[in-house]
């Protein structure tokens, strides 16, 4: 037990593990690695289980964030924020959008939207996790701002901004800049004859035309709200909107800025269907875990941190469920991940990657010991069993590899060795009962 992978003697029954390779897995990360937008993903408790490059880069003072409570490592709070959106989202179960502050090494205030969007057990749609997605808009904030004190000044901001921005008044549009021209291919002159909701998909017109012209009335409506729109060329793409009333030649009119979220759309697809989580136990799956734990491997590498991956069996599944049936099998899985959250932190990675195996993947610590980790699991599992509240034991076998910054060696090749070591105790273990 608990050899380092840096001198690994062996592949063992892991073996099969480096020559599977999901195309979809690959895909997913290309779709994370891509986004411009920061990516977080949080457990319940708001423990950061996964940033994503960009979110590495705006808060690179405050590395490592993975295992840190979201509001300690981005606000520096030892509580959540006012109005934080992760627990709305976690009270409703719904996607939830708030603008907080984003600290920032200068002078200027600048500042992130957070969309929340929760990951939903398929049985209980209670939420399991939060993909948590910012964007920096500040120049959009300033530029909203800034609109309301000067035409000309807005002019100057409008034609130059990154931000889609369009006036109505009435049911027509006034005003367009180029990003607006860009999104939807229509020329400034094709915008004049058009009205507002011309661009909007049949879904959406009826909705936006009716706040359209309600805000003019100085009639309160929401001041946000995303709804697809058809390009010139008949493509649809989401847009992402805020509006407010002003005053254009002296007259009420809607003032609204547009962002193409497009992509931001497709990545929450994507999540959906490439599901995280394990529907029976509430870890990773095997797709969840190999995501985030190859971006810890990478984190690891660049903090110079050491790993330790353990790869637990489950030891006499089968005959659970021939003997007791398969709902005391399943009975039995839910109670290993229990034991598991119970036993590891919040920043280890856990998942269930087959019928009967899981994988913990845990950040060294001053405390690290590869013959501890064993022990905490033994443990758990020998008081679990003292309780006597089932009709089975559960024992697990554990193989714990470590992984040394700069290695190597892969995270496929890391659980193959763990898991060439955990089939060492099983032989050990009937060694000890013949």
């Amino acid at each position: 037990m608990g050899k380092d992978i840096r001198n690994p003697s062996q592949k063992g029954h892991g073996a099969k593990y480096p020559n599977q390779c999901p195309v979809r897995e690959n895909l997913f990360r290309d779709i994370i690695g891509s986004i411009q937008d920061g990516i977080t993903v949080l457990d319940r408790d708001l423990n950061i289980s996964f940033v994503n490059p960009v979110i590495e880069q705006w808060y690179q003072n405050q590395m490592p964030l993975v295992g840190k409570k979201c509001y300690l490592a981005y606000q520096n709070r030892t509580e959540p924020c006012d109005g934080c959106p992760c627990l709305r989202t976690l009270n409703s179960n719904k996607k939830d959008i708030a603008v907080i502050p984003f600290p920032s090494p200068g002078e200027k205030q600048r500042w992130l939207e957070i969309v929340t969007v929760p990951f939903l057990d398929s049985r209980s749609l209670q939420t399991t996790g939060i993909l948590e997605l910012a964007r920096d808009i500040t120049e959009r904030r300033e530029t909203e701002q800034s609109i309301q004190k000067s035409e000309a000044l807005f002019r100057a901001l409008a034609e130059t901004t990154s931000s889609g921005i369009f006036i109505y008044q009435g049911e027509k549009f006034c005003y367009v800049n180029p990003t607006m021209i860009s999104l939807t291919g229509y020329s400034r002159e094709e915008f004049f004859h058009m009205n507002f909701w011309d661009i909007v998909h049949p879904a959406f017109r009826d909705l936006v035309k009716q706040r359209g012209l309600a805000r003019q009335q100085n009639v309160p409506v929401l001041p946000r709200y995303e709804f697809k729109i058809i390009t010139k060329n008949g493509q649809e793409r989401w847009a992402d909107i805020s509006m407010t009333l002003t005053q254009f030649h002296g007259n009420p009119a809607g003032l609204g800025t547009a962002f193409d979220i497009t992509e931001r759309k497709m990545l929450e697809e994507d999540l959906r269907s490439l599901s995280l989580f394990d529907e029976l136990t509430g870890l990773y799956n095997r797709r969840g875990f190999f995501t985030l734990a190859e971006q810890q491997l990478k984190v690891a590498d660049r903090m110079k941190r050491e790993l330790f991956l353990l790869f637990i069996d489950f030891d006499g599944l089968k005959s659970i469920n021939d003997s007791l049936g398969h709902n005391e099998g399943s009975q039995a899985l839910i109670d290993t991940a229990n034991i598991m959250r119970e036993t590891f932190r919040g920043s280890d990675i856990l998942g269930r990657i087959g019928g009967d195996e899981f994988v913990v993947l845990a950040i060294e610590s001053a405390d690290s010991d590869i013959a501890l980790f064993r022990i905490r699991l033994q443990n758990a599992v020998d008081s679990f069993n003292s309780r006597g509240s089932r009709r089975f034991l559960i024992s697990l076998s554990a193989g714990v590899a470590r992984y040394a910054p700069d290695s190597q060696y892969s995270l496929r090749d890391l659980i193959a060795h763990a898991d060439s070591l955990m089939y060492e105790e099983k032989r050990t273990k009937k060694r000890q009962d013949v």
